[in-house]
């Protein structure tokens, strides 16, 4: 049920119209340059992150999301902006505000 929620806020991401409900969902989060982590939450406008390392503030960061839905395995595959960066222990959080992104085949 939590990754069809999920699929519905992705699909209005490619909508003109635009939704701001953020949805709880912990999902494997990759960034280009090797660093994984966790979704926090996401809507169609952006994606809180918790992850290793740092990254810097209005830094763009390139990513994937990884979900299993009914119809198979998916991936978001984004570009975003960093508008927040959040310490959390040895972990940090970074709320993206989303440039980008399109629904993939997961391989």
């Amino acid at each position: 049920m939590e990754n069809i929620r999920l699929l519905v806020i992705l699909t209005i991401m490619s909508s003109d119209n635009r939704s701001s409900t953020r949805e709880t969902v912990e999902l494997p989060a990759r960034l280009k340059d090797g660093r994984e982590g966790w979704t926090k939450n996401i809507s169609a406008t952006g994606v809180l992150m918790e992850l290793d390392g740092n990254t810097a503030l209005d830094s763009e960061v390139d990513f994937e999301i990884h979900l299993e839905t009914s119809v198979g395995p998916l991936k978001l595959v984004a570009r975003g902006k960093v508008v927040r960066v959040q310490p959390n222990g040895n972990r940090k959080g970074i709320a993206v505000q989303l440039l980008t992104s399109r629904l993939e085949p997961a391989e």
